[in-house]
């Protein structure tokens, strides 16, 4: 676990985007767990939750998994097979996350 501690516009949220690939560097290059900045499989390592996060409410809890899966070119095929898996291990139904849009959801559940 990292931490940064900066003045406001010191550059911590853009190095962090950086590091995942969400923006890409100026000029240089970088490496994250020994692959080049945005490489698929450092990905499947990090977690990033933006502060002021923001969800397509009108979205089902199924179809915006599928939509980040898809960002990140996961095939369908194990699409259909983790998706079920991540909605157990965080308790919602199938039926339901396929019926309850975002915008129902309380903000722990986000």
């Amino acid at each position: 676990t990292f931490g940064l501690l900066g003045p406001n516009g010191a550059g911590k949220t853009t190095l962090l985007k950086t590091l995942l690939g969400i923006v890409r560097p100026t000029s240089g290059r970088g490496w994250l767990l020994g692959k080049p900045l945005g490489d698929r499989s450092v990905k499947q390592h990090i977690g990033y939750l933006p502060e002021n996060a923001y969800f397509y409410d009108y979205l089902t809890g199924w179809e915006f998994l599928q939509l980040a899966a898809g960002l990140f070119q996961i095939p369908n095929s194990i699409q259909r097979q983790r998706i079920p898996q991540l909605l157990e291990l965080v308790g919602l139904a199938k039926s339901a996350a396929k019926q309850k849009q975002l915008r129902q959801y309380s903000k722990g559940m986000l």
